[in-house]
């Protein structure tokens, strides 16, 4: 993949990331197992981070903290997202006030000072990505491949290097 490729990929990345509000993200449970949980988006960036706000005392920031392998999964409408990568938690106030947003705020009545609230940051490593052009269109193409005995086209499938 050309670098210009390369560049158009991240951006998609971020656009599917950006157009979902929640993110399951999947850790590894001291046992070993794996655990997906829900967090609300608050930031992506171009460099292929994605940023969450949650409380310190949460199970997913222990797990984090203990084994910092983790996936984040995003489904839109016609678009998915799957990022393998690193996560930390940070507990800088700078970092808070950068990410925090409106959305936050339903999650953390008291704001964010909110005791024991973290910044949780996944860098991302690779992604992969599946973009179709919409709901109508993917099923209209869908129909008519079926009908002419072809096989539909998904949309756009990438794996990217972040």
């Amino acid at each position: 993949m050309s670098t210009h490729e390369n560049a158009d990929a991240r951006r998609t990345v971020r656009e599917i990331a950006q157009d979902v509000d929640i993110t399951m993200v999947t850790t590894h449970a001291p046992d070993g197992s794996l655990r997906s949980r829900p967090l609300s988006l608050q930031e992506a960036t171009e460099d292929g981070a994605f940023w969450y706000v949650a409380a310190g005392d949460a199970d997913i920031v222990a797990e984090i903290e203990a084994h910092p392998g983790v996936n984040a999964s995003f489904a839109g409408k016609g678009s998915w997202l799957s990022v393998t990568g690193s996560a930390r938690t940070s507990r800088d106030r700078a970092d808070l006030e950068r990410v925090w947003t409106p959305s936050a705020e339903a999650w953390f009545p008291q704001g964010i000072d909110t005791p024991g609230l973290v910044a949780v940051v996944i860098e991302g490593e690779s992604a992969e990505y599946w973009d179709s052009p919409g709901k109508v269109a993917t099923l209209i193409e869908l129909a008519t491949k079926r009908l002419r005995g072809q096989q539909p086209d998904p949309g756009d499938n990438e794996t990217v290097e972040l």
